[in-house]
């Protein structure tokens, strides 16, 4: 007995939405789990100035903002893996399911306060085409760009499937 059956849409539209759909998913998930993380770790330490190395950031211990981002941070690794495996199913009804989390996952990212620190940005060099004094203002456009995007990607996939759902029980009544 199978756990999981994994099924291949009869369309080649439906084929290619599952494909993107997934992988949208999978980069807004990494995005949010990277900002959750990144608000955690600041949320549980704390700055301390020191005359000789400038400052540091000194681990506090557990606090209730850090715990939720940690929960934030949880929600959206399972959420990811959930919707893929639903995904990989390809009924209407698990199609509804991955929409709909992938859906309210990225509603609710809106919701977060969330930003990516600019000391790691300009520390590890993550935006080498950008200049720091760019940072500030064109990053802020990142995270909804990518919400529109996996709504978008979300309203796809559940389209194309319900579609060739819709094809496939036609052509089994004929």
């Amino acid at each position: 007995m199978k756990l999981l059956k994994i099924e291949r849409p009869a369309t080649k539209n439906a084929q290619i939405a599952r494909i993107l759909f997934m992988v949208m998913t999978v980069l807004f998930a990494v995005y949010m789990c990277l900002l959750c993380y990144n608000d955690a770790r600041q949320a549980m330490s704390e700055v301390k100035i020191t005359p000789d190395a400038g400052y540091i950031m000194v681990y506090t211990g557990i606090t209730p903002t850090g715990l939720l981002y940690i929960l934030f941070f949880a929600f959206y690794s399972i959420a990811a893996v959930a919707i893929l495996l639903l995904c990989l199913c390809c009924t209407p009804v698990t199609s509804g399911i991955a929409f709909a989390l992938s859906v309210g996952g990225a509603l609710f990212a809106l919701l977060i306060n969330t930003a990516v620190s600019e000391y790691m940005v300009c520390k590890y060099n993550i935006f080498f085409f950008l200049h720091h004094n760019d940072i500030g203002t064109n990053f802020v456009y990142l995270k909804p760009a990518l919400v529109a995007l996996t709504i978008a990607a979300a309203t796809y996939f559940l389209i194309a499937r319900l579609m060739a759902h819709k094809k496939e029980s036609v052509q089994s009544t004929e």
